[in-house]
C-alpha cells in the first residue's frame, strides 16, 4: 500500500516530457513536384471531373428515386398497432 503512494507521487512529480517540434516533411517538395508532373502529362481538370461525378450521382438518384421510396414506404402502421393494442 505505501509502495503505491510513493509510485503515484513520483509519477506525479516526475518531469514530463515535451513533444519534439514537428519537423519539416523533406518529401514535400518531391510530392508537389511529381503531382505537378503527373497533372501536366494526364492534363486532368479536377473542377471537370467534380462536375462528372455530380451530374452522375444526381443522375443516379432520379433514376433510383421510385425503388428508394418503395424501400422507405413502411410497410407497419405503428398508429393502428397501438389502436389495436388498447382493445
Amino acid at each position: 500500500m505505501i509502495v503505491d503512494t510513493i509510485l503515484v507521487v513520483l509519477m506525479c512529480i516526475a518531469p514530463v516530457q515535451q513533444p519534439k517540434e514537428a519537423s519539416q516533411n523533406r518529401f514535400t517538395e518531391a510530392f508537389e513536384q511529381a503531382d505537378r508532373q503527373f497533372n501536366k502529362k494526364y492534363k486532368f481538370d479536377i473542377e471537370e471531373l467534380k462536375r462528372a461525378a455530380h451530374e452522375t450521382a444526381m443522375q443516379a438518384d432520379e433514376e433510383t428515386k421510385e425503388e428508394r421510396e418503395k424501400a422507405m414506404y413502411p410497410f407497419i402502421d405503428v398508429r393502428e398497432l397501438f389502436i389495436k393494442s388498447k382493445l
